[in-house]
């Protein structure tokens, strides 16, 4: 029992650490001993040593600590404790890339955050994110945060900046055709091209035909929302193109020249030439000449890549003559017989001895024998043509030496087969040679053969044989009848 005037109180108090809502207290007891709490903000109360409360609101709350003494009193220590908070900053930081921002809170703090972009789009309750805008401008950027403090609204005007593209292309010519093809940096969504000839174009690859060969300035602006219409690239083209072919066919009608152009890559002018002074420039004309005879056409060709020309000579009313010709005659006198087709109208004949002729039949003697070539040339208003030939010349009437007594041909003249005989050694080669000098057949005979040697020809009439031997020439005459 206490009695009066005396007392047995210890001094009971405490002391407490605050974090915002969060209060930790501690007792004023040397000992560990507990106490009986109460907060003052209708909680339960609390039997603890150093108790932790959390507190929902700020406000004064009366705080108590309670302990039963030994002398059986209680004492109680009450005190009366401000509970505050820090308000968020609502401050944030914000990282550009082009239209894109990424966005995050400095507070660490907070319960809700919510984000208002400036361009109309929905509200984002994303403590962090990255909005994307459609294009640049200047946009009030806010971000408010609630925690258990209050609700703060800061903003910023926040610059969007986007880099424009830069044009760019590449150009693949093929003839007058040209592939045009965007290769800008930055994704361009619209195209301006001036293609060097007054024409224009908004796509961004396209092919076109140009409609004349030469240099042309091409030229490109790019744009998107980011801009770019202030830059332009310029390139500059050389075309050309392949012009046509000159080609032609023709018929003819008595002196009437009907002409076909067959000329490639579609001319559009044409320029014939008749050869007798006068032209056309249509496609395909007919020509009436004045009178037979060859003439050189000749057509160009013509469109924007160029011209070409070809010519043709051109037989109208007439062919031109085909060379030919016989021969007849004996030894030395010789008589030679036009046979040309097409009716020529001047000859001339080379005999191969230096000597000529222009009769259409001329004779001629020659001075030795020999083999000559003889030439025959033809010509009329459609043409000329010459025909050769070889002629041996054989003159029989200059005796050699012992030619009876080495080698002789019986019978002479035959109806039949004729023999040639020698009484010396073999001959190596036997020519046979018809009335006009050809020669129409060759022996090689074999040094072993025994005389006589068969001769026989199909056709009657004169033979010249010539025999060598030894290194000579030793000539006969047989006749076949």
């Amino acid at each position: 029992m206490v009695e009066e005037g005396e007392t047995c109180s210890i001094g009971l108090s405490f002391s407490w650490d605050a974090q915002e809502f969060e209060l930790s207290f501690q007792s004023s007891l040397p000992d560990s001993q507990a106490l009986q709490w109460s907060f003052g903000d209708g909680s339960d109360t609390l039997l603890a040593i150093a108790p932790t409360h959390i507190f929902d609101t700020v406000g004064t709350y009366e705080v108590c600590a309670v302990l039963p003494l030994s002398c059986g009193l209680t004492e109680i220590f009450c005190q009366e404790i401000a509970v505050e908070c820090i308000p968020p900053t609502g401050d944030f930081l914000v990282e550009a890339n082009e239209l894109q921002l990424s966005v995050s809170p400095l507070d660490q703090d907070g319960v809700l955050h919510e984000w208002t972009f400036g361009d109309g789009s929905p509200a984002s309750t994303e403590r962090t994110l990255v909005h994307l805008y459609e294009s640049p401008g200047d946009y009030d950027l806010c971000l408010t945060i609630t925690d258990n403090c209050q609700t703060i609204t800061s903003c910023k005007t926040i610059e969007v900046r986007c880099t424009p593209p830069s044009p760019n292309f590449n150009l693949e010519a093929d003839e007058l055709e040209v592939h045009f093809s965007d290769t800008s940096e930055g994704v361009p969504t619209a195209w301006a091209w001036s293609l060097g000839d007054g024409n224009q174009s908004t796509d961004s690859t396209f092919t076109y035909n140009y409609d004349l060969p030469g240099t042309y300035e091409i030229c490109l602006r790019v744009s998107n929302i980011c801009g770019g219409q202030d830059q332009m690239k310029c390139q500059s083209i050389t075309l050309t193109c392949t012009p046509p072919e000159a080609a032609f066919g023709y018929e003819t009608e008595e002196l009437t020249l009907h002409l076909m152009d067959s000329s490639t890559l579609a001319p559009t002018n044409w320029l014939w030439e008749f050869g007798d002074g006068d032209s056309s420039t249509v496609a395909n004309p007919s020509h009436q000449y004045a009178e037979a005879g060859q003439y050189e056409v000749c057509l160009s060709s013509t469109n924007v890549c160029g011209s070409t020309q070809t010519c043709q000579l051109i037989n109208v009313g007439c062919a031109p003559p085909i060379a030919q010709f016989t021969v007849t005659g004996e030894e030395l006198q010789q008589v030679f017989q036009d046979s040309s087709l097409n009716l020529p109208s001047t000859w001339l004949w080379t005999f191969g001895d230096g000597s000529s002729s222009n009769l259409q039949a001329p004779a001629y003697t020659y001075l030795e024998s020999g083999t000559y070539e003889v030439c025959l040339s033809v010509q009329n208003p459609c043409g000329s043509d010459e025909f050769c030939q070889e002629l041996t010349i054989i003159n029989t009437s200059t005796p050699h030496p012992g030619n009876r007594e080495m080698f002789h041909i019986f019978p002479n003249p035959s109806s039949g087969i004729s023999y040639l005989s020698w009484n010396v050694s073999s001959p190596e080669q036997v020519d046979i040679f018809n009335g006009q000098g050809k020669l129409v057949r060759q022996i090689m005979v074999d040094p072993f053969i025994v005389s006589p040697l068969i001769l026989d020809m199909d056709h009657l009439g004169l033979y010249f044989i010539r025999v060598q031997n030894n290194g000579k020439e030793i000539w006969l005459k047989w006749i076949k009848k």
